[in-house]
């Protein structure tokens, strides 16, 4: 727990003084993601080979205290032999549940529909991330006419709010801020410095939340 603060405290602090495109943040992000994979991403893919669970299979991470505020996902490079760089993320496809009662209920057949599920996409332009658009292309691309999807590209708190009201599922390609001390302040920065918090996605009671990455991947810009 110890190393994991340290990794934790280490990047936050890196955060607040730089940028997410300097020089400096890239490389305390770049160290953070490879000891994070020799502390918790090698433990998990050893287990996995040990159960015979085949790569691109599908991991769900229920992260607790200082875990919240890592990337899992991207930990990496995994060593390899054709000195090909590969991460976690490249081996397993990773998600997140809040709590694991979450992630119970949401396999409970009683509350299976025979409808199309419905899925928001919030994907507002910004500099930082510019593959956030492609992202969203992929996602229409691979689920075709199977599921409804709104794409929010001028997202506000109020309207991604009326957005999670009417969708089964989300899926955010934009920046996250974390607020340490202040679990339900965590948010996602739309344009203009316009957030949503995480006590707004709580209060628009989403059945799931898909977060294609972690808050702390892409910090407050």
């Amino acid at each position: 727990l110890h190393e994991d603060q340290s990794l934790s405290r280490r990047l936050l602090d890196t955060r607040k003084t730089h940028r997410l495109e300097s020089t400096q943040y890239r490389r305390a992000l770049r160290s953070v993601l490879e000891e994070l994979y020799e502390l918790v991403g090698q433990p998990v893919i050893d287990r996995l080979r040990e159960l015979n669970i085949p790569e691109q299979s599908r991991v769900w991470w229920c992260p607790t205290s200082v875990f919240c505020s890592l990337p899992l996902h991207p930990m990496g490079p995994i060593p390899s032999n054709d000195k090909v760089k590969k991460y976690f993320s490249d081996i397993c496809i990773s998600s997140y549940t809040p709590i694991l009662s979450a992630l119970i209920k949401s396999r409970d057949p009683s509350i299976q529909t025979s409808d199309p599920p419905s899925l928001l996409i919030i994907a507002p332009p910004e500099r930082t991330l510019p593959g956030a658009r492609k992202e969203t292309e992929v996602i229409e691309q691979i689920l075709g006419s199977s599921i409804n999807s709104l794409i929010l590209e001028d997202a506000t708190s109020e309207t991604a709010t009326e957005g999670l009201r009417h969708h089964r599922f989300a899926h955010f390609a934009c920046p996250g801020v974390l607020e340490a001390g202040r679990p339900f302040d965590v948010s996602f920065k739309f344009r203009d410095d316009n957030r949503l918090t995480l006590l707004d996605v709580v209060r628009s009671r989403l059945l799931r939340l898909n977060l294609p990455c972690s808050p702390l991947a892409t910090p407050q810009s």
